[in-house]
């Protein structure tokens, strides 16, 4: 009978179905937001069986390569709390992508899918701009040696680009986000105020840092159809945070990501 019993657990345990894996992976000034990735994002996965890790352990001004490590450090003792070799979906905004893209190049960790939002494939327009023509924005670049500003530009990331390789076997899904400019500003629809200042230095449509041409612009990445119709902060952050900036309407933030996130939810989950 034991060892009856024993055999049943074995067979139970070998084809028993391992939760699928989902780890956000925040970008630029990550931890200066105390919470970077929304409840609502985050509720996106798991009600659909997701289990969700997010990477709180980078550097909020780190280089690619500082923060790639980081992210690769947190996913190795995720595999070795989960106790086999997991198959990670990522889900990265912004600078986010670049720290994975450069993770998969280590050929380390598997990661079957890469999902980027509003990731800078072509460089933040304005970041170059202001280097170029900001003296105090220059200057306090170099006194700070924020040298991830650099890494932002349209040629720092050509160049992190062509020396990165990431591995054949991921599948790669670009999303972009965008919105319009208005005069009203207080309207959660529109850019607000403080993304039209940057968003005035970024050709065609953009979510306020980021072109969408830019998001989209990584040539192995899927492209799909689907936006994310939020600026760029409203992308990820918590929507009531946005009440205190005298932004009306926060639910139209609340209901664009939930119904953007569980979108990328359900890719993840069907095969």
């Amino acid at each position: 009978m034991k060892i009856f019993l024993l055999v049943l657990l074995f067979c139970f345990n070998s084809f028993a179905v391992e939760e699928k894996i989902v780890v956000l992976v925040p970008g630029f000034f990550n931890s200066f937001a105390p919470e970077y990735f929304s409840k609502t994002v985050v509720k996106a996965f798991t009600a659909n069986g997701l289990k969700v890790f997010i990477a709180s352990n980078l550097n909020p001004v780190g280089s690619i390569a500082e923060n790639g490590a980081r992210l690769e450090d947190l996913l190795e003792k995720i595999e070795a709390n989960e106790g086999y070799k997991v198959n990670f979906n990522i889900v990265a905004h912004s600078a986010g992508g670049l720290y994975s893209l450069w993770v998969s190049s280590q050929r380390k960790i598997n990661i079957d899918k890469l999902i980027t939002i509003s990731t800078p494939f072509q460089g933040v327009e304005f970041v170059e701009t202001w280097i170029k023509k900001s003296f105090l924005f220059s200057a306090l670049a170099d006194l700070t040696y924020i040298q991830g500003f650099y890494e932002l530009t349209p040629v720092g990331v050509k160049h992190f680009l062509e020396s990165v390789k990431p591995n054949n076997n991921m599948q790669i899904f670009s999303y972009g986000g965008f919105q319009k400019q208005a005069l009203d500003v207080t309207d959660a629809r529109n850019i607000s105020a403080p993304l039209l200042v940057t968003s005035h230095y970024t050709n065609g449509k953009s979510d306020g840092i980021v072109a969408l041409s830019s998001s989209l612009g990584y040539p192995q990445a899927k492209i799909s159809n689907s936006f994310i119709r939020l600026e760029h902060w409203e992308q990820v952050l918590d929507p009531s945070a946005f009440a205190f900036l005298g932004i009306r309407n926060t639910n139209f933030i609340r209901q664009e990501q939930l119904r953007f996130y569980t979108a990328l939810a359900h890719q993840i989950v069907d095969k």
